[in-house]
């Protein structure tokens, strides 16, 4: 766990110099980490801390990025107390912050191709909006479904890195149809890029409350029969699914389509 320093000014800027004091008292010796990125490495490391009785530590350094927020974590086996945090903002830096923003929303999604259309973002150097050559972008993890990292770093006059973050999302299945049999219907879709399976739902009502009556676990499938359906008019819909890291992602649910079973 990490305590999070969160300014009240905006965020850190390149450039500001951050001094740590403290002191630890435990027999084990302990350190202090800091991170820009609470799930990212650390971005600057203390030695051990020395007792009370010997007026503790302190430790200064430089921030080489631009951030929102600090975050605090410990290492070692003792305890370490801080006890004060400074930040100090030279004031010949001259350098506004940088700051990104996508255009519309931060998710996309794989199209039939299985292509990721990246989403558009806006770079600021406070209020000035910058060229794309006042600046690069690297993506991370932007290959398949789940949460994709995408870092911009300023170029000459414009110094700082800003990691912001989008989703990428399964399609809805496209051309489903079901066809009714004798106690039971034939549903059929197209191939969604990125998925690892499929759900079907069905319901008795278009409005209503939709059960999953069908699981198909291959990727190459693309039709399956619901079986054991009692006489009447039913409503089905169909969804992919991938895993990320071991946990179940869903697409956005196809149209609704209406069959009546005699």
């Amino acid at each position: 766990k990490y305590i999070t320093i969160a300014p009240s000014n905006g965020g850190f800027k390149t450039g500001d110099v951050i001094t740590i004091k403290g002191y630890c008292d435990s027999k084990n010796a302990s350190c202090i980490e800091i991170h820009s990125d609470a799930n990212g490495e650390s971005i600057f490391k203390t030695n051990t801390f020395a007792s009370s009785s010997n007026n503790g530590s302190e430790y200064t350094f430089t921030l080489t990025e631009d951030c929102d927020n600090l975050y605090l974590g410990r290492f070692g086996g003792g305890n370490t107390y801080i006890t004060s945090l400074t930040v100090t903002r030279p004031a010949d830096s001259g350098m506004a912050r940088l700051s990104a923003a996508f255009a519309k929303n931060n998710d996309v999604v794989l199209n039939t191709k299985g292509t990721i259309p990246l989403p558009t973002l806006a770079v600021k150097a406070g209020n000035t909006e910058l060229n794309s050559s006042d600046y690069t972008v690297t993506y991370k993890n932007n290959t398949r479904v789940g949460t994709a990292t995408v870092v911009i770093k300023g170029i000459g006059n414009y110094k700082g890195t800003i990691t912001k973050t989008f989703k990428i999302r399964l399609a809805a299945p496209s051309s489903v149809t079901v066809k009714a049999g004798k106690a039971s219907v034939s549903v059929k879709w197209s191939k969604v890029a990125g998925a690892e399976g499929y759900k079907i739902y069905a319901a008795t009502k278009s409005n209503g409350t939709y059960k999953l009556v069908k699981t198909v676990t291959s990727s190459k499938t693309l039709s399956a029969s619901v079986k054991n359906l009692k006489k009447g008019t039913r409503y089905f819909k169909v969804r992919a699914y991938s895993k990320v890291n071991g946990k179940v992602v869903y697409g956005t649910f196809s149209s609704v389509k209406k069959v009546t079973i005699k």
